[in-house]
């Protein structure tokens, strides 16, 4: 959570007393623990991810709920991605933020894979249609992020997300939420 977008967007979570608990991998950016990422030198074709990404985040998510009437969550890149089943399961999700969701990252985890690129992307797609109706959704993609989130991508996946939702392009954002 190192990149200025997620921060502002926490900031303004706060300013609106909307409870929200910034998040990142075990042992990645200052969190605590041993990561569980892959080697990324390795060049193998293993995902640079977490064994367990998606526990990770819901673990996060109902120490939130445990104590909060309304959660929002605003995530980045994969970990946006991977925040989709906790947030589309949770009863008190009152607002979800999307930053450089990456719809097309399988590329970049399983390029030389076509078949596991072509099942992730799918995951992915599935995933984001199964989102609240009635919750507000923002999606922010960077016009200069054309490799993991291409603006075209993005719209033929929100085709698909309930309303209400919205897709905010960012003219010289890229991947890393940063003005190039």
């Amino acid at each position: 959570m190192l990149s200025p977008m997620p921060a502002a967007l926490a900031t303004a979570c706060t300013h609106a007393e909307i409870p929200m608990l910034r998040f990142d991998w075990t042992g990645v950016a200052g969190s605590g623990g041993k990561s569980h990422y892959s080697d990324a030198a390795d060049t193998a074709g293993n995902a640079v991810m977490p064994d367990r990404p998606e526990e990770e985040f819901q673990g996060a998510l109902a120490f939130l709920e445990e104590r909060c009437d309304a959660v929002a969550v605003v995530g980045m890149s994969m970990g946006a991605c991977c925040m989709v089943p906790g947030a589309a399961a949770s009863r008190k999700l009152v607002a979800y933020v999307s930053v450089s969701t990456g719809p097309d990252i399988g590329k970049w985890l399983y390029g030389k894979d076509p078949v596991k690129k072509a099942a992730n992307d799918k995951l992915i797609f599935d995933a984001h249609a199964m989102l609240p109706a009635g919750v507000p959704k923002l999606f922010i993609a960077g016009s200069k992020d054309s490799d993991i989130t291409p603006i075209p991508m993005m719209h033929a996946m929100l085709e698909r997300v309930p309303m209400p939702r919205k897709l905010e392009a960012i003219e010289g954002m890229n991947h890393g939420a940063a003005r190039t």
